[in-house]
């Protein structure tokens, strides 16, 4: 993903086998209830000065999701803002954000301002997560179920329910 400002307005689905890398300062604004759906690893590595946005304008984003890729994803300085929960065709998601079956890293990310069951769900994974930030959810900021992981020097502020919710991790 070249650096820029791109509007995704329908879904985006990255089959498998593919590495799908985004630069500082790109900034993907979903509308129309369009979603990122890959089975592939992402590296979206943003900086403190240019992170990688990730937002939808007109509430209706249905964030991103990463089902059962190989390989470790990469998720450092991005802000995922005013996203909400994948709902297609009798197909649903709980968090704006999900990872499932797959190894991520997470240094530096901000969730905020979801309008989903969790900010961010992460099932059945390995994860690492440092520094980050979760505020303004609408009910859990963090869903972890199943999964094996750490999370170091994060804040977890105003979340309609649990800061963290820890099921069989």
């Amino acid at each position: 993903v070249k650096q820029g400002s791109w509007i995704l307005d329908r879904d985006l689905i990255i089959p498998d086998g593919y590495s799908v890398v985004s630069t500082p300062g790109t900034s993907l604004d979903l509308k129309n209830n369009s979603m990122i759906l890959s089975y592939s690893k992402m590296d979206f590595k943003g900086t403190p000065e240019n992170p990688i946005r990730i937002f939808s304008s007109d509430k209706t984003g249905q964030g991103l999701t990463i089902l059962g890729a190989d390989g470790k994803s990469y998720f450092y300085n991005v802000i995922f803002s005013d996203l909400t929960n994948p709902k297609k065709r009798g197909w649903q998601l709980l968090g704006a954000i999900n990872f499932q079956e797959t190894e991520i890293d997470l240094n530096g990310i901000s969730v905020s301002n979801t309008n989903s069951e969790d900010g961010m769900g992460i099932m059945n994974s390995k994860f690492k997560m440092s520094n980050s930030i979760f505020s303004d959810t609408f009910s859990d900021c963090l869903d972890l179920d199943f999964d094996e992981g750490v999370i170091e020097n994060s804040e977890f502020i105003n979340c309609g329910n649990d800061g963290f919710d820890i099921s069989g991790s």
